[in-house]
């Protein structure tokens, strides 16, 4: 399902039940959506992929939206193949410039296990100012816990004078 929203902050609310299983649930999220008329870069949340995935409905139903199948697992095996995306968007119109972004893995202990950095330059950006970043994550070197996914974005050094760095965290754990 696809809802169109005007730029602003909305809570979103979803409920499912299913009768055969005698079951029914609910989710609550924040949902901010940027106004991609005005200058300056916004990033989507991080989207969070495994393989193998559970079974999905309708399969490939986001496809035409995302490079990779969504999932909520945020405990993964290290057999798993576990990939991140986000997507980042420079608004307005004026001309694109580089972005930098720093993925960065954090143990529970608060020790770097794992970082990519990636420099997006304006080539790398579509005719819709839109650029994707995926990094597959080094889940079968990791230690059986929790652990702290950031990925910040900041236009390249010397582009945009005080311009603060955007932040993505997620949560996952690995078993």
């Amino acid at each position: 399902m696809r809802i169109d929203l005007k730029p602003g902050r909305y809570r979103l609310r979803v409920a499912a039940e299913s009768s055969l299983l005698r079951k029914s649930g609910s989710v609550y999220t924040d949902v901010d959506v940027p106004d991609f008329t005005k200058d300056g870069v916004t990033l989507s949340g991080l989207v969070m992929s495994v393989t193998p995935g559970a079974p999905s409905a309708p399969k490939d139903g986001l496809r035409d939206l995302l490079p990779v199948t969504p999932t909520s697992e945020r405990l993964f095996a290290r057999d798993d193949k576990v990939t991140a995306m986000l997507r980042l968007c420079q608004g307005g119109k004026k001309p694109l410039v580089p972005v930098t972004l720093v993925l960065r893995v954090v143990d529970a202990r608060n020790a770097t296990v794992f970082e990519d950095m990636a420099a997006l330059g304006p080539e790398r950006f579509s005719t819709g100012r839109l650029a994707d970043y995926l990094v597959n994550l080094p889940v079968a070197t990791l230690r059986t816990g929790r652990y702290l996914l950031t990925v910040e974005a900041a236009p390249a050094t010397g582009q945009r004078p005080g311009t603060v760095a955007i932040r993505r965290d997620v949560q996952f754990s690995v078993r």
